[in-house]
């Protein structure tokens, strides 16, 4: 009886070491899959700010062209001086529009 007494013994002293030994483990694998939802949560921030820069870029480049053209256009000197000399009433309807797009950069 005492060899069975003993062995229920130990029996429960290796389950006892076996949970704590399960509870380090799952506390490292928790620290783990903490740390690789961070750096997923970062990368997927990071991408989204470089989408975003992507995006006013390309508008900034669609901006600076229909500037361009607009500025290379033999029709602008003209609005230009106009609106030098005599303000914004000086210019036809037609010519405030030409100039408040170009102002607005389109």
């Amino acid at each position: 009886m005492e060899t069975i007494q003993m062995l229920g013994s130990l029996g429960e002293f290796v389950g006892a070491i076996a949970v704590v030994a399960t509870l380090v483990y799952l506390a490292i694998q928790v620290g783990h899959s903490k740390e690789a939802m961070e750096a997923n949560t970062r990368s997927v921030d990071e991408s989204r700010n470089l989408a975003l820069a992507q995006t006013y870029q390309a508008r900034a480049a669609v901006a600076e062209e229909a500037f361009r053209a607009q500025a290379n256009s033999a029709y602008l000197p003209s609005i230009i001086l106009k609106y030098g000399e005599g303000g914004r009433d000086a210019l036809t309807p037609e010519e405030q529009y030409r100039l408040s797009r170009m102002h607005a950069g389109l």
